[in-house]
């Protein structure tokens, strides 16, 4: 079984990057990569990830 993760920075590089270095392992799998905290919501709600990794500051609502 494979752990879900969800990236979410507001730098495209940032998420492009982990979603490289995760999708190598191959006991993870990136289910989304995401640029606000509104778009954090939405997607947890619709993918429930295992684990997210998150920018503390991400826009119009922080990763608190």
């Amino acid at each position: 079984m494979k752990i879900k993760v969800l990236v979410a920075d507001d730098q495209e590089l940032t998420r492009d990057c982990l979603k490289i270095v995760l999708g190598r392992r191959d006991d993870m799998e990136v289910i989304d990569a995401v640029g606000t905290g509104t778009d954090v919501i939405r997607s947890v709600r619709k993918q429930q990830p295992d684990v997210i990794l998150m920018d503390i500051l991400l826009g119009e609502r922080d990763g608190f």
